[in-house]
């Protein structure tokens, strides 16, 4: 670790995103730290419902809508506009890497009221 160019802490989807997208550059030396033993122990197991995306005729306005709404009043404005803008294209690049791994059905499609439109995976 002491040789490592970028440290990320966390080994969900968000430390996920960062080190696939960091890894593109092979001469960068990352290094992904965790405080569980399994590496599938993170705060995105246990999120509700699942991972928020965007659908085919779904929008980023409806979305951020949706983050707002779910959030019960305390989500910040500026956040969710960037999830809503950003994240789809984000979870798309990490779908696309994990799916061809998906043997087992993993990627799952749980419902969710609150949303105007089906957009978890």
């Amino acid at each position: 670790m002491a040789n490592a160019e970028v440290l990320i802490i966390g080994c969900g989807i968000a430390g996920a995103t960062a080190a696939l997208r960091l890894a593109r550059n092979p001469d960068r030396q990352i290094t992904i730290i965790t405080r569980a033993s399994d590496a599938h122990e993170s705060n995105t197991r246990y999120a509700q419902g699942g991972i928020i995306g965007r659908g085919p005729s779904d929008t980023a306005e409806l979305l951020f809508e949706d983050i707002v709404a779910a959030g019960a009043g305390v989500t910040s404005p500026k956040a969710a506009r960037i999830l809503a803008d950003e994240g789809p294209q984000l979870l798309n690049e990490v779908l696309e890497r994990i799916a061809s791994s998906d043997r087992q059905g993993v990627l799952a499609e749980p419902e969710h009221f609150v949303e105007a439109q089906r957009r978890a995976a």
